[in-house]
């Protein structure tokens, strides 16, 4: 439809059928620039994955060059929020799997002394504590001690801080004043206040013992619990003598081992780490089994030289990979096909080159300039469409061979290849300083098409304008040939 303010009816042109007609011409220009900018966009993200392929073979190699594994094992553990496994002696840790599972944490000694206090700041009368290890251990966990405090009108509070003060007793036992509460959630009035006694270390030779002794009035005597859950004389009025601890109804508990479980064998200790369950595992447990929770996990010891064996197939997978994606990336294009995004392009192809060349080539080893190893001494072999194998029972017999020379090898082929891949990786690998190339000329495709597409809506406008001046034009000479033509009619 013309675009002259004559309207359609006096039209004489389709100014726009005429103008988008042109257009298609001027237009040839930037859809020359869009296919460039496709192209350009296309080999930036097949030299992208291709830079990834490079990194990847590249960790994969540099990966076997970790020599010391050859000499040694490692162990690990299913689920190491669970439990951590630290391998402590190579010689004598065994390869397995073990079913760990600890049943029981260690735990301190905790006792509490109630009394019916009701104001832990109120003075008291003449009383005596002694605390010491453990009578009954032979090898007491926090050494041997023995100290008796005597108070005479000291608040509780007062002393629980003389206990806390006793250079003898720091690092082996704390005191606490703390509030009786009822299993209902409400203060329990009649206990009041409780004076909680707790041990440092955790086992059953870090027990210890606590005497108190009321020395002067004992209206208010403190009362222990038993360990039993029932307060001892059953808080009946005391008459004098000597309480000796135990447990408590607030988390009153003797000292007692970690308890764990190690393919159906139980192993006890004095913490939550286990060193003689597994042999030459340090296991430390974080998590134990209650209710609906399983806290057993696999503990698996194995021979390095298996990891290594695994690294070398991931090295075999990981350049296979690599040789595929070049020669996908660099196909020429044929009748029946495109070709690759980077065909042609020698930085890529050069890739494929060296590492046929490392392969071909051989490398040599730090100290011996004068021998060429080759690949296949540690099983690896390359076709011919680059795709690498291992020779599983040729690795083998290398990853058998205690010698330092075994070592010196497997570091010195992993550190060849690594060289080579190496040239073409980061900042200043040819790779990238491709993929910069393609952003710089991207960049500038990109500024060309935006001001090409300025100029075609400049040429598009001034072509409208000038066929709508042009219709106009002819719109406004037809009518003086009508008007003409009526004239002569009427004469």
């Amino acid at each position: 439809m013309s675009t002259s303010s004559v309207g359609s009816s006096g039209s004489m042109i389709d100014v726009n059928g005429i103008v988008s007609k042109l257009m298609v011409i001027e237009q040839r220009p930037l859809e020359v620039i869009g296919k460039r900018v496709n192209t350009t966009q296309v080999s930036i993200s097949a030299m992208s994955q291709l830079r990834a392929s490079v990194d990847a073979a590249s960790s994969a190699a540099t990966a076997m060059q970790d020599v010391t594994m050859l000499l040694g094992k490692s162990a690990s553990s299913s689920a190491p929020d669970v439990a951590t496994t630290t391998l402590t002696d190579v010689g004598f840790a065994a390869a397995g799997k073990y079913d760990f599972e600890l049943l029981k944490f260690a735990s301190p000694q905790r006792v509490a002394f109630f009394g019916g206090w009701s104001d832990p700041s109120e003075g008291r009368g003449s009383e005596q504590i002694r605390i010491a290890s453990d009578p009954s251990s032979s090898s007491p966990a926090m050494g041997a001690f023995d100290v008796t405090l005597d108070f005479s009108g000291n608040s509780l509070y007062e002393i629980r801080d003389a206990i806390n003060a006793d250079a003898n007793l720091q690092g082996k036992v704390t005191a606490s004043v703390v509030q009786s509460w009822r299993s209902d959630g409400r203060l329990d009035q009649v206990a009041g206040y409780k004076l909680v006694i707790s041990g440092a270390s955790t086992g059953v030779d870090a027990g210890f013992t606590v005497d108190w002794n009321v020395l002067g009035d004992t209206s208010q005597p403190p009362v222990m619990d038993d360990g039993t859950g029932l307060f001892q004389a059953d808080r009946s009025p005391y008459t004098g003598g000597v309480f000796t601890g135990g447990g408590g109804a607030y988390g009153g508990t003797l000292a007692s081992n970690a308890v764990a479980e190690v393919n159906g064998i139980k192993f006890g200790s004095a913490t939550n780490v286990f060193t003689d369950a597994i042999p030459g595992v340090r296991v430390d447990a974080l998590k134990a089994s209650s209710g609906s929770f399983s806290a057993k996990v696999a503990v698996t010891v194995q021979n390095n030289r298996d990891e290594v064996a695994k690294r070398a197939q991931k090295f075999a997978s990981a350049l296979t990979d690599l040789s595929r994606l070049v020669d996908q990336l660099t196909k020429p294009g044929s009748d029946s096909s495109a070709p690759g995004p980077l065909a042609g392009n020698s930085a890529v192809l050069s890739i494929g080159a060296a590492v046929s060349s490392a392969y071909s080539q051989g490398f040599k080893l730090s100290g011996d300039s004068d021998t060429t190893y080759y690949w296949n001494k540690l099983g690896f072999d390359r076709s011919r469409d680059g795709a690498v194998t291992v020779n599983t029972s040729t690795l083998a017999s290398m990853l058998g061979d205690s010698s330092s020379f075994a070592s010196s090898f497997f570091a010195g082929f992993s550190s060849s290849i690594a060289r080579v891949l190496s040239g073409f990786r980061g900042v200043g690998g040819s790779i990238q300083a491709g993929i910069q190339s393609m952003q710089v000329e991207l960049k500038s495709l990109s500024t060309r098409q935006s001001e090409t597409q300025t100029r075609l809506e400049r040429t598009r406008q001034n072509l409208i304008a000038k066929y709508s001046k042009l219709d106009a034009q002819l719109v406004s000479a037809n009518q003086k040939a009508n008007n003409i033509r009526g004239s002569l009619a009427s004469v």
